[in-house]
């Protein structure tokens, strides 16, 4: 009896060959790392607890003791914000379907005893195995194959868009602390003029309305420094999210002014054919075109035979075993696999014309995010070259004729007033600036967040900017 054994043990090791398979940690990471190098300058990790988490965190220690840079702010998020390291798992999930989709059907052990009177007559012994799953294993793996690509890709487009969104974060946190520093310096004038103000109402020169009104412009500035300091600690917290930092690691220090807007033009000649080049987004649409290709092959095989069971088979009844071949063969008969292929082809044409929507909404993303970077910088430059030398010039004109008593107090605070607001449209407009630089920087990095970049006011109409040099003041 041990040697009827032998064709089932056979079979079964057999089997057992072809279905192994070895899961790698971390695989298609350093695919992500290099792409994320590659396309942004930045290093990212995939902290699993190893011998490298240490040197990360002591990395990050020694950035925190030191007046961060946009450059150090980003690294640290990257290399430190929980919710990216659990994006980094999707990798995780995508190689296991890669894994498993290698594998074939488990055999199907099957027995039998029968009885007559009470008594074993007959044992029936059999093992099978699904033959389709062994000729389609290549197709299914290759399927598989492009959700592996894919959730590389989406990995590296996520990166990307989260080291825009900390670049945008520091910005604003930068511009609001700006802010504070306009707004205090400002207390700190308007201070000097009630107090100068309160010396001319003693000396018999000017009545206590000039005084209120002097007074009122230096409370308001006092509410909006109340306000310019809120606005900095929202700012800073998101920072400290984004950089997953908390406890005593988030008394850190930056420089705190944002950079004036560089004398070079930043580069956004054919910037459509770069943004169309680089998008990650089109490349995981082109992936799952080739995928749908190749679900209709699969489709298309196993719609003729759905099921295919061949293994061996063995009766033993009157002390004999009798040894065979089993074979079990599913009948398209209602199911013919008609409906299924209707669903990919429908899938694959949209996917199709998915991917030429998102050639054209890139196109416009493109340009648009060119003519906000050139109408942010001229009207920096405009306000950096005219206005605030222009105000500055108004208020000191207007003081010498006050001191001749030539004009009254209204008019110095009138000029005061607009004088405020330049500085703030000054702040508010280099903001928009490096908002805007950071945002074409991101398309050209490969990905795209449609609501971020396509939003503020553009003009549907505009023309394709060639080169930031085209316009402005």
């Amino acid at each position: 009896m041990t040697l009827t054994f032998k064709p089932i043990l056979a079979a079964t090791s057999l089997l057992a060959l072809g279905a192994c398979a070895t899961i790698v940690p971390q695989a298609g990471f350093d695919t992500v790392q290099n792409a994320v190098s590659e396309r942004t300058g930045n290093q990212i990790q995939w902290r699993t607890g190893g011998p490298a988490d240490q040197q990360v965190a002591d990395e990050i220690k020694a950035l925190l003791t030191k007046p961060l840079t946009l450059d150090q702010v980003t690294q640290i998020a990257l290399l430190n914000n929980a919710g990216l390291q659990a994006k980094y798992e999707d990798l995780g999930v995508a190689q296991a379907a890669l894994v498993q989709a290698g594998l074939l059907d488990n055999p199907v052990f099957d027995g039998a005893l029968r009885f007559s009177s009470g008594s074993p007559t007959s044992v029936d012994l059999g093992i099978s195995q699904n033959f389709i799953s062994l000729f389609t294993q290549g197709l299914r793996k290759r399927v598989a194959a492009y959700d592996f690509d894919a959730a590389k890709l989406q990995l590296t487009g996520t990166v990307i868009d989260f080291s825009a969104n900390v670049r945008e974060a520091f910005y604003s946190y930068q511009a609001s602390t700006q802010a504070v520093e306009l707004m205090e310096e400002v207390v700190e004038g308007t201070s000097a003029m009630l107090a100068a103000a309160e010396a001319l109402y003693n000396a018999g020169n000017i009545n206590r309305l000039s005084v209120n009104r002097q007074k009122a412009v230096y409370e308001e500035a006092r509410l909006m420094l109340a306000d310019a300091e809120s606005e900095q600690l929202r700012d800073r917290e998101a920072l400290n999210v984004l950089m997953g930092l908390w406890g005593n690691d988030t008394s850190w220090e930056s420089n705190q002014r944002l950079p004036d807007v560089p004398d070079s033009y930043f580069d956004v000649e054919d910037v459509e054919k770069r943004v169309i080049a680089a998008s990650l987004d089109l490349e995981v649409t082109r992936l799952g075109i080739e995928q749908y290709s190749a679900k209709l092959g699969l489709a298309n095989i196993t719609s003729l035979i759905p099921d295919l069971d061949i293994g061996y088979s063995g009766e033993r009844g009157d002390g004999q075993w009798e040894n065979g071949i089993g074979i079990g063969i599913q009948i398209p008969i209602f199911d013919t696999g008609k409906a299924r292929r209707f669903g990919i082809k429908s899938a694959l044409r949209s996917a199709q014309w998915a991917y030429v929507a998102q050639a054209v909404e890139l196109r416009a993303a493109a340009r648009n995010a060119a003519i906000q970077l050139r109408q942010a910088r001229a009207k920096t430059d405009h306000l950096f070259k005219v206005m605030l030398p222009l105000r500055q010039e108004i208020l000191g004109g207007n003081m010498l004729e006050y001191n001749a008593m030539q004009v009254g107090v209204f008019s110095i605070l009138m000029d005061q007033r607009r004088q405020i607001e330049t500085g703030q449209q000054y702040i508010s407009a280099l903001k928009a600036y490096w908002l805007a630089r950071a945002r074409i920087e991101q398309l050209l990095s490969g990905s795209m967040t449609g609501s971020t970049l396509m939003g503020g006011g553009s003009d549907g109409g505009a023309p394709a900017v060639m080169s930031e040099e085209s316009g402005g003041h």
